[in-house]
């Protein structure tokens, strides 16, 4: 039997999602069709599929990567008539209309381990059926019974332990299921024997939006007890080099106790902790739908530090509806803190993501006092340059969307 090319491309945003996406299909009883591949590159794509052969190309992407997905799908899809391109991941879910805009001939939204076999299927059985259709999951996925563990990516991820938010921010893409599902205790544990076989202790960290709310039945109730036995478990392994609390387990503002903080210092190799502010005004917390007050940063970031340990906080400039003065009084704060508690802060850029409350809404735009201001946090080494490259990404990503719309 000749297998069918099925090649995922590989892209900077979804090195942790490709690992799971394979394992689904590897071990499912539609794996014997198909001949799976991760590639790097278009070129790589092009030598695994032949012009004159039918084939599987699958993308997940973010929307920050969505420009160069579109420049790169025209050309692949004109070299490559027989195959179909599948799409899921952030951008799809959030937007499956500019996705099919984008070229793509199915596209997936929300969690895809049930779907992508139902797509499997569909392929081989009702091949007429998978153009132009959304596969939707419909229900929350038990995803305990999935692994990033893959035999055709030779690359393990941190483990998802937590799926969805407690919370709803407006720019986030991450509160789309309402409640938090959580991996249970004794699928993390097969996790770290699976780590244990393939040999791969060497270290290991977490995919959970907020950190210490791992297991909390309620917002902002944390259940230390539980995030314990995870790591005792990572221990008990052999991990080595073990890391929570930051990304992509970054902590809620609110959250932080000193016991929380005493758990991670027992267990942990990470010296920093990161918080998500997003942003230093009463006004603008109010805005983004944040739920959490600038007194509850300040109490987190110096919790932190009387432990010894350096408090990283995320922020983003530019945020729909910021004026002027708000952005001042962020960076004047950022300052402050970085004088009481030796705060390093990432200055992120506000970018339009896909299926988010602020999808539509333009960035504020950055006056030169801001700008000035921004600079000199940056060569005082308080804050990182990444909102310049954040600046230009959503500037790319609303000129897009504006001519796909046609506008």
């Amino acid at each position: 039997m000749t297998r069918i090319p099925f090649t995922f491309r590989l892209l900077p945003g979804n090195r942790f999602t490709l690992p799971l996406l394979l394992s689904v299909i590897e071990n499912s009883r539609w794996a014997p069709f198909f001949n799976l591949s991760v590639t790097p590159t278009s070129k790589a794509l092009l030598k695994n599929h032949s012009k004159h052969r039918p084939g599987i190309v699958a993308y997940s992407f973010m929307t920050t990567e969505w420009p160069d997905v579109w420049r790169e799908l025209r050309r692949l899809k004109s070299r490559l008539p027989e195959t179909i391109f599948i799409a899921g991941g952030p951008h799809p879910t959030g937007s499956p209309d500019l996705s099919f805009k984008t070229g793509f001939h199915t596209i997936f939204q929300g969690e895809a381990e049930e779907t992508l076999l139902q797509f499997c299927d569909d392929y081989l059985n009702r091949p007429d059926t998978v153009q132009g259709h959304i596969y939707i999951e419909e229900k929350i996925v038990d995803f305990g019974s999935c692994f990033p563990v893959s035999n055709t990516f030779d690359f393990i991820p941190p483990l998802e332990i937590t799926r969805g938010c407690h919370y709803h921010c407006s720019f986030c893409q991450t509160g789309r299921i309402k409640k938090p599902v959580y991996r249970s205790i004794e699928s993390i544990q097969s996790y770290f024997d699976k780590l244990k076989t393939r040999k791969r202790i060497q270290r290991c960290g977490f995919i959970c939006p907020s950190g210490f709310e791992y297991g909390s039945k309620a917002p902002g109730i944390p259940e230390p007890e539980r995030i314990e036995i995870i790591l005792a478990a990572a221990k008990q392994a052999g991990i080595r080099y073990l890391e929570y609390g930051i990304f992509p387990s970054e902590i809620r503002p609110g959250t932080v106790s000193q016991n929380l903080i005493k758990l991670i210092k027992k267990y942990c190799s990470n010296k920093k902790i990161t918080l998500g502010a997003q942003t230093g005004t009463k006004r603008m917390l109010y805005r983004i739908n944040r739920g959490h007050s600038k007194e509850a940063v300040e109490q987190s970031a110096a919790m932190i530090r009387e432990h010894g340990m350096t408090p990283v906080i995320d922020f983003i400039i530019g945020l729909p509806g910021e004026l002027p003065e708000d952005q001042l009084q962020s960076l004047e704060w950022i300052k402050i803190l970085n004088n009481r508690y030796q705060v390093r802060c990432q200055m992120h850029h506000f970018i339009p993501l896909a299926g988010t409350a602020f999808e539509m809404e333009p960035p504020a735009v950055l006056d030169s006092k801001t700008v000035k201001k921004l600079k000199q946090l940056q060569d005082a080494g308080i804050c990182t340059s990444w909102w310049m490259k954040g600046r230009q990404m959503a500037a790319r990503i609303i000129n897009l969307r504006n001519r796909a719309n046609g506008f």
